[in-house]
């Protein structure tokens, strides 16, 4: 093979990701057409893709990028674990997150032309199923401190767990310490709601029909089963809620206490503006 044909076929390789047997296949089919042969690659990828749709894909990673006006969590799920930790796989889904923080809500996200054409190739790449499951945009302020938290990866904005948490609070180095450290917190914890205030109203009741109806079960008198129940509830909101629960980095405070401490220091009430939580494989009801 010539220097010239060496250097169309490397040219090749480096825009599609393609094989070297594909891309002197493809260049052979296209009479040395570059264009015609990525054309052809692209057609082939979508191809093996599209055989593959049927398959069960439930491993993964969580990729989290934050810009100046926006976040962005996404879960994107392969069929391996072997392939969700291959650097292949995580510079794709980093690809996807440039691609996504670029958008300025969560419906330009799924089914958007730019990231499908990443996964058809890491699909291709991979030969796994490759497959966005959710995606969310977080609008940020700049009167908010926001703070991503990775964990479960290597160092980089992918893993198998991915947080995004905004204050309103102003810029200090104590309010970043504390944002960030309320990210490591999320990770750990899992808090649904940020406050009591936030849980349904549906949800509660239906958690008082189930503690009373264990109640009765178990045989405690009907005359203090309210009781019971009122305390499991106090109970279940305590962990469920983000400021009802121990503080990850010292649990002997409620996030709600170390808020409002900092709070104090700075003359203002800190308020949890939102936060979102991403696991990898968790159901759409586990990451409220």
């Amino acid at each position: 093979m010539s220097e010239t044909n060496i250097a169309i076929l490397k040219a090749l390789r480096e825009r599609t990701g393609a094989g070297v047997v594909a891309c002197r296949n493809a260049l052979a089919e296209a009479g040395g057409d570059t264009e015609r042969a990525a054309d052809i690659l692209r057609e082939r990828e979508t191809h093996v893709a599209q055989a593959k749709v049927q398959r069960i894909a439930a491993q993964g990673v969580i990729g989290v990028w934050i810009a100046d006006s926006r976040a962005v969590l996404l879960e994107v799920n392969c069929e391996s674990d072997f392939v969700a930790r291959s650097s292949e796989f995580v510079s794709g889904v980093s690809e996807c997150l440039r691609i996504a923080v670029e958008h300025d809500t969560d419906d330009d996200l799924l089914g958007n032309r730019q990231i499908d054409a990443v996964l058809t190739s890491l699909s291709a790449r991979t030969g796994e199923r490759v497959l966005l499951r959710r995606a969310r945009v977080v609008p940020i302020t700049s009167e908010q401190i926001v703070s991503t938290y990775v964990h479960g990866g290597d160092g980089r904005n992918v893993g198998r767990i991915g947080v995004v948490v905004a204050l309103d609070l102003p810029q200090s180095n104590e309010a970043n310490e504390l944002t960030h450290g309320l990210a490591m917190h999320i990770a750990a914890s899992a808090p649904q709601w940020i406050s009591a205030d936030d849980i349904p109203a549906d949800v509660l009741e239906g958690k008082r029909a189930e503690f009373s109806a264990e109640a009765m079960r178990a045989g405690k008198p009907p005359a203090i089963v309210p009781r019971i129940v009122e305390g499991r509830v106090e109970k279940y909101v305590a962990q469920s809620t983000l400021l009802g629960q121990p503080y990850a980095l010292n649990p002997d405070d409620r996030v709600g206490d170390v808020l409002g401490r900092v709070g104090e220091s700075a003359g203002r009430a800190v308020v949890v503006r939102h936060f979102l939580r991403f696991q990898v494989g968790e159901t759409e009801l586990d990451s409220a």
